[in-house]
């Protein structure tokens, strides 16, 4: 073999020993990354175990006229004493927040692997793009907010990011929202934080254009909220759905779950409307 050729063939080896190199660290970052939710999800019970639906008597638990106990006179009308009792978190955030106190709510879909710290960087809008929940410069990356959304969820508008993993970790699930039967089975999203939790009802999975949502529309008017409304419920698409049954307004408050979908011109999202809340405001 000439001299040439035995340092093409040594170049060659290199090259391929360093692109094995490469991949073997990239792997074993990712799956050290995935180490650190499945540990986060390990140590925090599911509150969404206790979701069910509101007790709501029938009209056949309504008493008969003949059964109706016979009225009494009104009593006076005194101030009552409050009786709500203040909101307690079911998770503890003492706990969530040790890799990163930057975290401020804990999300889930109920039955499904999506269940995860949500953060918010007080300056760095892109940061949590590859940086996980750690902080380490790595995918997944994080599932986050930018510093546009409140952290209380009391916009009309809350945007949640997060990448499509082919693994299915992260938001790589949330393509099965697509499929009507799935919405069904698993159409409540839910957010805890140390002062609230917030459950939306998933009305929609659409692929949309990739429009910067905060700057989209002017959430400020009513005409610019009902333009997203609008604009979600009327995509036609075939890989899309959405629950027309379920009434969205411009009163209400939505969430947006974001992800890619491997074009640039396009994203997934999966669209939630504020069903339920219990908080300390």
């Amino acid at each position: 073999m000439s001299k040439a050729r035995k340092t093409v063939l040594i170049c060659a080896i290199v090259v391929m020993v360093a692109a094995l190199a490469f991949i073997a660290v990239y792997l074993l970052g990712q799956r050290e990354a995935g180490d650190v939710y499945e540990d986060l999800q390990d140590k925090v019970p599911s509150p969404t175990d206790e979701l069910s639906p509101s007790d709501v008597p029938s009209p056949s638990d309504d008493p008969s006229p003949s059964d109706k106990p016979e009225e009494k006179p009104p009593e006076p009308v005194t101030d009552p004493e409050p009786s709500e009792t203040p909101y307690v978190s079911p998770l503890d955030f003492d706990e969530i927040r040790k890799p990163n106190e930057h975290i401020y709510a804990w999300m889930e879909i109920q039955d499904t692997d999506i269940r995860y710290p949500v953060v918010q960087h007080p300056t760095d809008d892109t940061y949590y793009l590859n940086h996980t929940v750690e902080g380490k410069n790595r995918l997944p990356g994080s599932i986050y907010t930018e510093k546009w959304n409140s952290r209380d969820f009391s916009d009309f508008l809350t945007v949640v990011y997060g990448h499509n993993m082919k693994n299915g970790t992260m938001f790589g699930s949330l393509r099965k929202f697509r499929a009507k039967s799935y919405m069904e089975e698993h159409p409540v999203i839910s957010f805890y934080t140390p002062e609230g939790e917030y459950h939306y009802r998933i009305f929609a999975a659409v692929t949309y254009s990739n429009a910067y949502l905060p700057k989209a529309f002017d959430y400020s008017t009513e005409a610019g909220r009902q333009g997203f409304i609008d604009s979600i419920v009327n995509v036609r698409d075939l890989s899309s759905y959405v629950d027309k049954d379920i009434t969205v307004t411009a009163e209400d408050r939505l969430v947006v779950l974001s992800t890619c979908v491997g074009n640039d011109a396009y994203r997934l999202l999966v669209v939630g409307v504020l069903d339920k809340e219990s908080s300390t405001k």
